[in-house]
């Protein structure tokens, strides 16, 4: 979300299509020690209510697939990490009515992946011991 005042306008938050593109970014963890996670997320904010209008439940129109912010929406945890665990989750939703108001999302997301699951135990973490060192 762009901002250039602390006045958040529902029609003017950014939307980009990644429709046949891509994401990259570059992330410093080195800080980011336990209890502490850094996330990237894709939602479809603006929410709306079940008659179809923007939403403001928190102050900026946020939804996400867990009701944060008091409104469903659909969700994709790009990143969720720190230096010893990285997860990435997509959450889908119900189909939204007519009036493209979610009821509800899986909360728990759908074909999560977390490093937990997937590497070894020095494939991940603070040092050169590691294949891929957070610092």
């Amino acid at each position: 979300m762009l901002l250039e005042t602390a006045y958040v306008d529902p029609y003017k938050i950014y939307r980009v299509s990644l429709l046949g593109g891509s994401v990259d970014y570059d992330v410093e963890l080195s800080q980011a020690n336990c209890g502490c996670v850094a996330g990237f997320y894709l939602t479809s904010s603006p929410g709306k209510n079940s008659s179809g209008e923007y939403w403001n439940t928190d102050g900026y129109y946020y939804c996400d697939g867990n009701q944060v912010g008091g409104n469903y929406c659909p969700e994709f945890d790009i990143m969720e990490a720190n230096i010893w665990s990285f997860a990435t989750t997509p959450h889908s939703c119900d189909s939204p009515t007519s009036a493209g108001y979610y009821k509800n999302c899986n909360r728990y997301g759908d074909c999560y992946t977390n490093i937990v699951d997937k590497l070894n135990y020095y494939d991940y973490g603070p040092g050169t011991n590691y294949k891929i060192n957070t610092l």
